[in-house]
């Protein structure tokens, strides 16, 4: 979970309100939050789709 927290709090313009295994919550003001979770997460080398609601982020490894 650390690892995805440093991934999340590494993009520019994200929150990171939590992170569970499996799930993580981001608070943003740009449009492109979950894009740029998505984007971060990948860069750390984790797989991750945004639920519905676009502030839950799934990751898995």
């Amino acid at each position: 979970m650390r690892r995805v927290s440093q991934a999340l709090g590494s993009a520019q313009g994200l929150a990171v309100k939590e992170v569970r295994i499996g799930a993580a919550r981001i608070e943003s003001d740009q449009q492109s939050a979950a894009t740029l979770a998505v984007e971060a997460l990948a860069k750390a080398g984790y797989k991750a789709h945004p639920e519905a609601d676009l502030e839950e982020v799934h990751a898995n490894n």
